[in-house]
């Protein structure tokens, strides 16, 4: 198994640098792994592309965009127009999120341009699908066994339940300060082939949180379209 135990630290010190570029002594504080082995991965890392290092700082390497652009290629594809057409119309940052187990991974998005105060997510960045729209709305439409699993995560599964009824019914979810204070949300499900396979979502600040259910109609017509341009424009 030492194996296994080598992959599990290098995805640590992977792991470890997803907000910021660390230094390896700050990695091996953060995993709490020995140094030398902490300097040992990051030499096989850096050699094999996975870390770049400027002077005494790592962070994620080059391979990793060419990673991200083989995550969901088809998805992301029929997605492309619509969110740029949606983050145009509403000067709104577009997000499209996926599920992995039990949370919602965001694997694209479109960043706002109209005003100088907007909000966005790191790509790749994953929440619970217990908490915010854009999980909740897919969590609704999963398999009974899944969200089962999910209700046993939360400390009030019945109000849980009754949120995602109620996705369900309206087929939209909205979020307030729910993932962050100050962040408001509202997404619904993407389809193909009967199945929901990710959600689309606009997300904003409090400030201007009031508009969140006007842009309803417009996700709609775009989660249309990607699930049209998913089925082959039928």
């Amino acid at each position: 198994m030492q194996g296994a135990k080598t992959v599990d630290q290098a995805l640590s010190v992977l792991l470890a640098l997803e907000d910021r570029p660390r230094t390896a002594s700050d990695l091996a504080e953060t995993t709490g792994l020995n140094r030398t082995v902490v300097h040992r991965m990051l030499a096989t890392l850096h050699e094999r592309g996975f870390v770049r290092r400027e002077a005494d700082l790592y962070s994620p390497g080059a391979v990793f965009v060419r990673f991200a652009n083989t995550v969901e290629p088809a998805l992301r594809t029929a997605s492309r127009v619509p969110m740029s057409q949606l983050s145009d119309a509403s000067g709104e940052t577009i997000v499209l999120s996926v599920p992995d187990h039990l949370d919602a991974v965001a694997i694209e998005q479109l960043p706002g341009r109209r005003h100088p105060l907007r909000v966005e997510y790191d790509l790749g960045s994953r929440r619970p699908m217990v908490k915010g729209a854009s999980g909740r709305v897919i969590l609704a439409f999963l398999a009974e066994d899944v969200i089962a699993r999910a209700l046993r995560t939360t400390t009030d599964p019945d109000e849980l339940r009754a949120r995602l009824e109620q996705a369900r019914s309206e087929g939209f979810a909205v979020s307030r300060n729910e993932l962050q204070t100050g962040v408001h949300g509202i997404a619904v499900p993407v389809s193909t082939g009967g199945r929901v396979v990710a959600s689309l979502s606009l997300i904003l600040p409090e400030q201007r949180g009031d508009s969140l259910l006007e842009y309803l109609d417009a996700l709609l017509r775009a989660s249309k379209e990607i699930s049209a341009n998913l089925d082959g424009g039928h």
